[in-house]
């Protein structure tokens, strides 16, 4: 199997849930299964006598958009060193050490994985608040869109109407530029131009696809998509600080509930 091998006896089928969690020298989780996730590939077998699970050994990956295509996005890799896992069934728990370790045959040293796992890890945060930023204007810009269905009939209509579709308008060319909203089939995605999140996922599938340390021109790409994400950030902030409350305070004369940014 590729990955890491953990083998463990139970001697009778526990009642509650059993747990792996993989963790880092200093004890930090990295990842955690359980016997009561939903994804088969990553549940912990429960049975009585002896159970296997293969880690990966990957970190988690980046956040994904709300009902968008993961784009095949993994973790990073974890970078040799040793680690632990953790056993835990029924409030008890049982903790062994291990060893990921270089193919002999790979050159890179331990600052060429540190430098590539360190790197890998900025391009999945940043992927994740690029994608979290996406999700928190689809849902201001949807309960916009509910505001103007429950504002036909009042005398307010065509002001909140005109105040929707202005702050709707803003909102979909940040979203424009972090992801890409014109594909509509599997074919039809060679054709729009790829916007910032899906270069920063190529990124990461460049300085992931081999053991080395980083070329300066991938440390250069990323500081130029991070600057180029950050600015459209910045504009998505000032409209949750600013618009979206003009907007509220518009609406806020028909009782109903306002719009809350998500979290």
């Amino acid at each position: 199997p590729d990955g890491v091998v953990v083998s463990y006896y139970l001697k009778e089928r526990p009642q509650g849930d059993v747990a792996l969690d993989f963790m880092d020298l200093s004890g930090q989780i990295i990842q955690r299964f359980s016997s009561q996730d939903d994804d088969e590939a990553q549940k912990v077998a429960a049975t009585a006598g002896m159970n296997r699970f293969v880690w990966n050994m990957r970190y988690p990956p980046a956040h994904k958009i709300e009902g968008g295509r993961a784009m095949g996005q993994r973790g990073p890799l974890a970078p040799p060193g040793t680690y632990q896992v953790r056993l835990t069934v029924g409030g008890h728990s049982q903790t062994e050490s291990f060893q990921i370790v270089k193919d002999p045959r790979v050159a890179a040293t331990e600052d060429d994985f540190k430098a590539q796992f360190d790197l890998l890890i900025k391009i999945r945060d940043k992927l994740s608040e690029t994608h979290d930023a996406v999700n928190e204007l689809r849902s201001i810009r949807g309960q916009v869109g509910e505001w103007q269905n429950r504002a036909k009939g009042q005398p307010q209509a065509d002001s909140v109407t005109s105040a929707a579709d202005a702050l709707k308008e803003k909102l979909s060319a940040i979203e424009g530029e972090l992801t890409q909203v014109e594909v509509k089939g599997t074919l039809d995605r060679f054709n729009p131009q790829t916007k910032l999140s899906g270069k920063l996922a190529d990124l990461t599938r460049v300085v992931d696809v081999a053991d080395f340390g980083p070329p300066k021109q991938a440390y250069d790409v990323f500081d130029d998509l991070s600057a180029r994400i950050d600015r459209q950030l910045v504009l998505l902030k000032g409209i949750v600080s600013s618009d979206v409350p003009v907007f509220n305070e518009l609406v806020s004369g028909l009782g109903l509930p306002a719009i809350v940014a998500a979290s």
